[in-house]
């Protein structure tokens, strides 16, 4: 059974029925919840949808005739995703000390590998950190992660790049329908 590191772009567009993706990230998270894959993502997963879900409020709202709180539709979405079936979420807490110029400096564990992978993979801030989670999923926790999942241009682009440094390949939602044979749905 493959094990996949799911990023913030493939939880989210399972509540996105026009994006062009949908199909195959239905047919992915059903066959997370019937337990034919595993699927794992970092806690910051939650904090980034709450962070997008807020930032696209008057989207979700327009024409709508229920009015609901920007909060109330923040927390309805971050537990929807919470509650996914079979769906893990692993914590990196862990602190580490680093030097630099002879200064120790104490941060989170995701932290420190990211600022490693930020140099190699020119990605944004938080594409590194999910980078780093899934790296520290394999490597330190002992997961088991056959792919970083990934909707994300640019990830996606220099993915042979990326899998020299976090030693995990990408994919495409798409993409492990097809390698696993998964009937689209």
């Amino acid at each position: 059974m493959k094990g996949l590191y799911l990023d913030t772009s493939v939880v989210l567009t399972r509540y996105a029925p026009s994006d062009p993706n949908y199909q195959a990230v239905t047919a992915l998270f059903l066959a997370v919840e019937n337990q034919e894959i595993t699927a794992v993502t970092s806690t910051l997963t939650l904090v980034e949808v709450a962070s997008s879900v807020a930032r696209a409020y008057e989207k979700f709202i327009q024409g709508e005739k229920i009015k609901i709180s920007k909060e109330k539709l923040v927390m309805a979405y971050v537990e929807g995703i919470a509650k996914i079936p079979n769906l893990q979420f692993f914590m990196i807490g862990k602190e580490v000390g680093i030097q630099f110029n002879g200064v120790n400096i104490k941060l989170p564990l995701v932290f420190a590998k990211a600022l490693e992978i930020a140099p190699r993979s020119g990605l944004k801030s938080l594409d590194n950190l999910h980078l780093a989670a899934a790296n520290i999923a394999l490597k330190t926790l002992g997961l088991k992660i056959d792919y970083l999942v990934t909707q994300d241009d640019e990830i996606l682009k220099r993915r042979g790049e990326i899998r020299r440094i976090i030693e995990i390949p990408i994919a495409s939602p798409q993409e492990i329908i097809e390698l696993e044979g998964l009937p689209a749905r």
